[in-house]
């Protein structure tokens, strides 16, 4: 039986396939606060009405160019500018294609080291704007997102001094923003990462979650895109780590690294067959012992490759 929300989010996205259809607009929801996932079929995957528990949605109309470039801002991960492009036209075509087809793949203006580029200089300047903003602080004050994103910002590209005091000007306010602030707080306090480094480099099977949570941190949503190429690769390593101490998690997020070409910066035949392979290796990582969710994310991913 469907849960209350999953009926939401299926008659959310029959309005927007229906806005598509009649309409000739295009859908997304935002996962993050930097990936843009087109809402509507055949390009909405399962996966993510299985993790997500809320949608904000982005809206414009189909063949707006201007669309194109607010995928391309939002977007710091090339592949995922370039799927979320795949649900829009192409320039100079009316209407996107009805069966998923990664244009944007193709073109040498969007290949991976150029959108990170594109990311960077978007990045540096939204931080030169938020910092105009937060030096008038009487007006930014009553802002606090102003200074939540100029700290995530401040923290991708290693000032991290800068971003605690971003946070420290908003932590106390008691807003949705101020817990996701704590959280980093506390991590950069406590110094967690030496902590993991120190755990994951012990060896055996305590040191997967340590790997996998390294892993996880070098691509996180909003790490930045300054050190996203280099950051790609370190994770994958982590989570080969984690994979090969028996953690379904890192077999599953080594599987979608390769899979997608993360670290390569392209997707590959090769790259797919590995990432397959461990998919396989998630699956039965997770029948020995715990991680049904990495299972079942596993399962589906595999089930959409040829190998």
């Amino acid at each position: 039986m469907l849960s209350d929300r999953s009926r939401r989010v299926i008659n959310c996205i029959k309005i927007c396939a229906e806005l598509r259809t009649f309409m000739f607009m295009q859908c997304f929801f935002l996962e993050g606060p930097e990936v843009l996932i087109p809402l509507s079929p055949p390009w909405l995957s399962e996966i993510y009405t299985f993790t997500e528990h809320t949608f904000n949605t982005l809206c414009a109309q189909d063949g707006d160019p201007a669309l194109r470039s607010v995928i391309r801002l939002f977007s710091a991960e090339p592949r995922s500018a370039q799927f979320a492009l795949a649900a829009v036209a192409a320039e100079g075509s009316s209407r996107g294609t009805a069966k998923p087809a990664c244009w944007a793949c193709s073109r040498p203006e969007m290949r991976d080291d150029a959108l990170r580029r594109r990311s960077i200089e978007t990045e540096m300047l939204m931080k030169r704007l938020l910092r105009h903003v937060v030096a008038r602080r009487g007006r930014a004050w009553h802002i606090p997102p102003v200074f939540f994103q100029l700290g995530r910002l401040m923290q991708g590209s290693g000032d991290l001094h800068g971003a605690e005091s971003a946070y420290n000007a908003i932590v106390t306010e008691g807003l949705p923003a101020s817990l996701e602030i704590s959280r980093e707080q506390y991590r950069l306090e406590q110094n967690q990462t030496l902590t993991l480094l120190h755990l994951a480099t012990r060896g055996g099977a305590a040191a997967a979650d340590p790997a996998l949570q390294l892993g996880w941190l070098h691509v996180r949503p909003g790490s930045g895109a300054l050190f996203g190429a280099s950051h790609a690769c370190v994770a994958e390593e982590w989570f080969r780590r984690a994979a090969l101490h028996g953690h379904p998690g890192g077999a599953l997020y080594l599987g979608l690294s390769l899979h997608f070409g993360r670290c390569a910066g392209r997707m590959t035949g090769a790259g797919l067959r590995a990432g397959a392979r461990w998919y396989r290796k998630a699956v039965r990582s997770a029948a020995e012992g715990p991680g049904g969710v990495e299972a079942r994310l596993a399962a589906r991913a595999l089930a959409v490759t040829p190998w």
